[in-house]
C-alpha cells in the first residue's frame, strides 16, 4: 500500500498520554470494586450519580462546546452511553459511509435522540421495577420460562461476535494501520484487546463507566456521485442506499432494539442511583446523538471531496494499491485526513479520540457479555454457583467472546468491507427485529407468546445466510451478477430496513395470534413487569429523594422555558383591567 504512517514524536507523546490516564483511571476503579461482589461487579452496585470532574478541561475547550462539555462532567451513566455507543465503527464505518453515500447517513445518529426519551420514560421505569440484571433476565421474568430466556442471551451473544465485537477491532485495525503501518490487521487487534482487557476483566462496570466518562470528554473536545449530498433520495429498491421509507419506518425497530433493549445500553442505565439519574443520562446521551452528525460523518464528506483519487477511488486496482480493499476506500476516510491535515500533537490528540472510541466500546461490550453469558447462561445450569465463581466465568467468557469474533473479521473483510457501517446496520436488520417485537409486546401487552421469537429467527436467518452466501459483485469489478433470480429479489431489491420493518410485523403478529389461542400468561409475572401495572410500584422512597437537587433544578428550567416561549395569553397580576376582562369573559 502507498499510505506510510503519519505520526511523529509529538504525537506519540500525547497519545503515550491518554493511555497513562485511561489506565489510571481503570486501575484506579477496579482497585476500588476488588473483592465486591457480583452486584458490584456487573452493575456498579447501581450507585452510579452524578459527579462533576476536573472543569480545567474547559481551558482548551472551543466556547461552541462549553454547553456539551457541561452536561459531560456532570453526568458519568449519560457520558457512559455516548460513549459506549461511540465506538471505532462510527470513525471508520460512519465517516466511510459518509464519503460514499453523503450526509443521509446521519440520520441513524439523529434518530437515536427520540429513542433515548422513549427508553428513559417507558422502558427503564418497568426493567428498575422488575429489579432484573440482564435483559433475558426481564423476559424470564415477563413471561415466566427458562427457554426465552436462553434463547434470548444466546441471540445476544450471537449479536455481539457479528455486529460489535468483531466490527469494532476491524475498525481499530483499519485505523491502526493508517496511523503506525500495522500492515497485518492482527496485530492491531491484539494491541486493543490488551489494553481493553486490562480493567474490564479486573474491575467490571464501574471501571467501564468510570473510564468511558474520561473517553466521552476527550471525544467530544476537539474540534461523489451527482446526488451524494442530497438528504431525500430516491427510494427505488436497489438504488438508494438509505430511503426514506426504510428510514421512517424500519430504522425505529432497529434503534428500539439497540437503545431500549441492548445489555451494553440498557447496562449503564440500571446502574444509575435512581429514577432522576436515568432519566437525566437518556437526556444527556440524547443531546450529545447531535455531535456525530458534525463530528462523523461531515468530515468524511470533506475527505471524499479533498482526496477523490484516494479516499474515492473507484478502480480497483488503484484502491488495492492504495489501501488493500478492492471494493473501494472508504473506511480510511477519517483517518486519513487526519493523518493529511492536522500537525504534529494536534495528530496525536485526534488519534488519542479515535482510541478512546475503541476502547470505550470494547470495554463496554466486554462487560455486558459477560454479564448476559453469567447471570443467563452460566447460573441457569450451575444453579448453586457462588459469587467468586460467577465472578470468574464472566472473565473467561470475554476471552472467549474476543476469540470468536477475531475469527469472524475476515468475513467482514471479504463480504462488505468498503462500507462497514453498511454492513453492521444490514446484519441488525436481520437478526434484532425479533427482540425487538417481543420486548415491545412484553412492555405494552399483557399476553405475549414465544413462538414469534422462533418465526423471527427462522426468516432472519435465512435472509443472513443468503447475504453471505451469494456475494453481489462489486462495483468496478467487471463480473457479471450470477446470483440466482430470488436471491436477486430477496437480498438485492428489499433494503435491509425494508427487511427489518417486514420481520418486526411479522414476529409481533404471530406472537399475538399464539397468546389470543393459548392460555395467558400467569397474572404473577405481569405484576412489575408491564408498563400498566406499575403505578403504585414507581412510588419515589424517601431515600431516592436525597440529593436529587440536579432533577429538580433540571426541571425548573424547563419550567422558565415553556413560560418563555408559551404562545398562551400573558396578564399582568397587578393589572386591574385585565383581570377585570378575564372575569368577565369567564362569566
Amino acid at each position: 500500500m502507498e499510505l506510510e504512517p503519519g505520526v511523529e514524536f509529538p504525537d506519540l507523546v500525547v497519545i503515550g498520554i491518554y493511555f497513562l490516564i485511561i489506565l489510571s483511571v481503570g486501575l484506579w476503579s477496579s482497585k476500588r470494586t476488588s473483592g465486591q461482589g457480583v452486584s458490584s461487579y456487573f452493575l456498579a452496585s447501581r450507585n452510579m450519580h452524578f459527579l462533576p470532574v476536573s472543569i480545567a478541561i474547559f481551558l482548551k475547550v472551543e466556547i461552541s462546546h462549553v454547553v456539551m462539555i457541561f452536561f459531560i462532567v456532570i453526568a458519568k451513566v449519560g457520558a457512559s452511553l455516548f460513549a459506549s455507543n461511540i465506538g471505532s465503527e462510527h470513525f471508520i464505518g460512519l465517516a466511510g459511509s459518509g464519503a460514499a453515500s453523503g450526509i443521509a447517513i446521519a440520520c441513524f445518529e439523529l434518530h437515536a435522540m427520540f429513542t433515548m426519551v422513549v427508553l428513559g420514560w417507558i422502558f427503564v421505569p418497568v426493567y428498575r421495577a422488575s429489579g432484573v440484571f440482564t435483559m433475558p433476565e426481564y423476559l424470564r421474568k415477563r413471561y415466566g420460562g427458562q427457554r426465552i430466556r436462553i434463547y434470548i442471551s444466546c441471540l445476544a451473544l450471537m449479536l455481539y461476535v457479528f455486529v460489535k465485537v468483531s466490527a469494532d477491532l476491524y475498525a481499530g485495525s483499519i485505523f491502526m494501520d493508517q496511523a503506525f503501518g500495522f500492515k497485518q490487521w492482527y496485530i492491531s487487534v491484539l494491541v486493543l484487546l490488551l489494553i481493553a482487557g486490562i480493567f474490564t476483566i479486573a474491575g467490571g462496570l464501574s471501571a467501564v463507566i468510570w473510564t468511558d466518562s474520561v473517553q466521552a470528554l476527550i471525544m467530544t473536545c476537539g474540534d461523489p456521485p451527482s446526488d451524494a449530498m442530497h438528504l431525500f433520495r430516491s427510494a427505488v429498491p436497489g438504488k438508494a442506499d438509505i430511503p426514506w421509507t426504510g428510514v421512517v419506518f424500519g430504522l425505529p425497530v432497529s434503534a428500539v432494539w439497540y437503545w431500549c433493549t441492548d445489555q451494553v445500553i440498557v447496562q449503564r442505565v440500571l446502574a444509575s442511583r435512581n429514577m432522576t439519574h436515568a432519566k437525566a443520562g437518556c437526556m444527556v446521551s440524547a443531546y450529545l446523538k447531535f455531535l456525530p452528525l458534525f463530528l462523523l460523518v461531515l468530515p468524511g464528506m470533506a475527505a471524499r471531496i479533498l482526496y477523490p483519487n484516494q479516499v474515492g477511488c473507484a478502480d480497483p486496482e488503484t484502491c488495492e494499491k492504495f489501501c488493500g480493499n478492492r471494493q473501494g476506500c472508504w473506511n480510511i476516510a477519517y483517518p486519513y485526513l487526519v493523518i493529511k491535515l492536522l500537525p504534529a500533537g494536534l495528530r496525536g490528540v485526534m488519534l488519542a479520540v479515535m482510541m478512546a472510541a475503541i476502547m470505550s466500546s470494547l470495554t463496554s461490550i466486554f462487560n455486558s457479555a459477560s454479564t448476559v453469558f453469567t447471570i443467563d447462561i452460566w447460573k441457569r445450569f450451575r444453579k448453586g454457583c457462588s459469587e467468586a465463581e460467577q465472578l470468574f466465568v464472566g472473565k473467561v467468557f470475554v476471552v472467549l467472546l474476543v476469540f470468536l469474533s477475531v475469527v469472524w473479521i475476515p468475513v467482514i473483510i471479504n463480504t462488505k468491507g468498503s462500507q462497514l457501517f453498511h454492513y453492521m446496520q444490514s446484519v441488525t436488520s436481520f437478526l434484532a427485529p425479533p427482540i425487538c417485537a417481543i420486548y415491545v409486546l412484553a412492555i405494552f401487552v399483557p399476553r405475549g407468546a414465544f413462538t414469534g421469537l422462533m418465526v423471527g429467527l427462522a426468516v432472519g436467518l435465512v435472509r443472513f445466510g443468503l447475504e453471505f452466501a451469494y456475494k453481489a459483485p462489486y462495483c468496478g469489478s467487471g463480473l457479471s451478477d450470477t446470483r440466482p433470480d430470488f436471491v436477486k429479489i430477496f437480498v438485492g431489491k428489499v433494503h435491509f430496513l425494508h427487511f427489518g420493518l417486514g420481520l418486526f410485523l411479522l414476529v409481533a403478529t404471530v406472537a399475538v395470534i399464539v397468546s389470543l389461542l393459548t392460555k395467558p400468561v400467569d397474572p404473577a409475572c405481569v405484576r412489575n413487569t408491564t408498563l400498566s401495572v406499575l403505578d403504585d410500584v414507581l412510588q419515589v422512597k424517601a431515600s431516592e429523594t436525597q440529593d436529587d437537587r440536579f432533577g429538580i433544578t433540571l426541571q425548573l428550567h424547563r419550567l422558565t422555558f415553556w413560560s418563555r416561549h408559551s404562545p398562551a395569553i400573558r396578564l399582568e397580576l397587578d393589572d386591574e383591567s385585565a383581570e377585570a376582562k378575564e372575569t368577565t369573559e369567564s362569566v
